[in-house]
């Protein structure tokens, strides 16, 4: 009995805290937020009813575009942007509500900029590359896998999917429908590394600290040789849409299911979903100290709490 009441004593002094996710405040509607994007403090939400930023979580969302895109990455205090059937965008973070400059007319489906170039991807004409900050771009698909299509006329065509990219160190790798391409940064011949990997589309490829980490429709792959063999990390119920990394914590998004958690660096998953009230999810993210996600229907949400 005296064993009992010293541990009552012991735990009756701990305060436990639950994590959750908590809404914020606007954009109100049915809101679909497809990216999630930070600037110093600035936080910016891409959304089927354009841009939206705040300059933190407590504030309003305050509307700055009503662009629609489908691709994005950094440079410095730009933003190229991908919008469909308009090209290659770009937008002044520091002043986000002024009018975008057009860059370049090719259909950008992903985008990454690194080692002073940026790289393009879509669905038709595979990879490129651009010296020039998207001026211009040169193809490099020699090796990546191709689709015969046919046209009404009775003639063919090809096509090259390219619907990911990720660049380290030494290589670049992307993502097609046929699984994971790697090639080294003088872009001389793309090579399968597919070790592990089912032969499907690729939804992202992602490196952290030389690992890294691909989803293909339910299942997240991690790989630490460089792509050279792939070990399955989780499977889920429905599609992985994003990944976030945090020292030994890892976040997946998924379509339907919400969140799936590991504290362990990937050996232990479980849902992690309190104060979802939308579990299609499509994309997890960090803004300064906060882990944050965007859904399908119910907007942004950002997670309250330290358990």
């Amino acid at each position: 009995m005296k064993n009992i009441l010293i541990l009552l004593t012991f735990f009756s002094g701990i305060n436990v805290s639950y994590s959750q996710w908590v809404q914020t405040d606007g954009p109100y509607g049915p809101i679909n937020v497809s990216s999630i994007i930070q600037h110093d403090s600035l936080l910016l939400s891409f959304t089927d009813c354009g841009l939206f930023s705040k300059t933190n979580l407590a504030s309003s969302w305050e509307p700055n575009s009503k662009l629609y895109f489908k691709s994005h990455t950094k440079k410095n205090d730009s933003l190229f942007i991908g919008t469909p059937w308009h090209g290659i965008k770009l937008i002044d973070l520091n002043n986000p509500n002024d009018p975008v400059v057009n860059i370049n007319p090719i259909d950008a489906d992903v985008m990454t900029y690194a080692n002073s170039c940026l790289y393009v991807g879509n669905g038709f004409d595979g990879f490129f590359k651009s010296v020039d900050n998207g001026v211009s771009f040169t193809n490099h698909n020699t090796g990546l896998p191709t689709d015969t299509l046919s046209d009404p006329s009775g003639g063919a065509y090809y096509i090259t999917n390219v619907s990911s990219i990720e660049v380290t160190d030494s290589n670049i790798f992307c993502g097609t429908n046929k699984g994971v391409y790697r090639i080294d940064l003088n872009l001389t011949y793309w090579e399968e590394k597919n070790n592990g990997l089912p032969l499907s589309q690729v939804t992202l490829i992602h490196e952290v600290n030389d690992t890294l980490y691909t989803a293909i429709d339910n299942k997240l792959f991690r790989s630490v040789d460089n792509g050279e063999v792939w070990n399955l990390l989780v499977t889920s119920y429905s599609d992985i849409t994003s990944l976030l990394v945090e020292n030994d914590k890892l976040y997946a998004s998924t379509s339907n299911n919400g969140i799936l958690y590991s504290p362990f660096n990937g050996s232990n998953w479980s849902s992690f979903n309190l104060g979802l009230t939308d579990l299609s999810v499509n994309v997890v993210s960090k803004y300064e100290s906060t882990i944050v996600c965007g859904t399908s229907e119910d907007g942004f949400f950002e997670l309250i709490g330290n358990q």
